[in-house]
């Protein structure tokens, strides 16, 4: 829910794609929320701002059709049972490798074929933030590059709950009812976060354009949370 850190990355791209973060946000109608949040709270830096939380319901929907392999579903329960359960409550850093497609009626399909965990070892997993395994991760993205017929890369995470004691020093924690109720911020664990956005941002412009990139989020409640970006805005994949 708060740092992510990711392959590649180096100073002169940090600012790049900061910039570029907040670029997408404003495109996406979320430039009034940023705004208001960063100036009650004086958060005046980038860093200061990634843990915003982001409401799934200031993001646009689209409307797709999509099919899970057995073997991804497992996944997903398995990671859902884990992070609602306190003692294993961990942000776990996975991708999916997929394809898109047209369906009978020529609308998008999108298929989840694979899933793989991109962290070595379990231990070193945190509850409030996630690093992806740069090699595991490079593994996956050189085999769609080799010309297969998965042609989609989904990226994700889990947001596991959080207990009293860490939800005292997240920031969504920390802002008031009135502003919530305003833009339906959930407690901790329920919302996407700016840093989340980066995420996206970064490996967007950092991927061939024929690739297609989506953020996946596994939260503690068993909402998926689907973006991607789309005409350089952000739009939330449902069902």
């Amino acid at each position: 829910m708060s740092e992510k850190n990711l392959p590649g990355e180096s100073e002169n791209s940090f600012a790049t794609e900061q910039t570029k973060t907040l670029e997408v946000l404003n495109n996406s109608g979320l430039g009034e929320y940023v705004e208001d949040i960063g100036s009650k709270y004086n958060l005046s830096t980038f860093e200061q701002l990634s843990g915003l939380p982001i409401p799934l319901t200031l993001i646009s929907t689209i409307k797709t059709t999509m099919e899970t392999s057995e073997g991804v579903k497992k996944h997903f329960y398995t990671l859902t049972e884990a992070i609602k359960d306190e003692s294993t409550a961990l942000e776990i850093p996975f991708c999916i490798v997929g394809r898109t497609a047209l369906n009978e009626n020529n609308t998008g399909l999108l298929q989840f074929d694979r899933l793989t965990f991109l962290f070595t070892d379990f231990d070193e997993l945190k509850q409030t933030s996630v690093s992806y395994n740069p090699e595991k991760l490079g593994m996956v993205v050189a085999n769609i590059r080799k010309g297969s017929s998965e042609n989609t890369l989904i990226l994700g995470h889990t947001h596991p709950i959080t207990t009293p004691e860490v939800q005292e020093n997240l920031l969504t924690t920390k802002i008031d009812a009135e502003l919530k109720s305003t833009y339906g911020i959930k407690e901790p664990g329920l919302n996407l976060s700016l840093q989340d956005i980066y995420q996206l941002v970064y490996l967007r412009e950092h991927l061939e354009e024929d690739i297609r990139l989506i953020l996946a989020v596994i939260m503690y409640n068993g909402d998926k949370a689907l973006v991607e970006i789309k005409d350089n805005k952000l739009a939330r994949l449902v069902e």
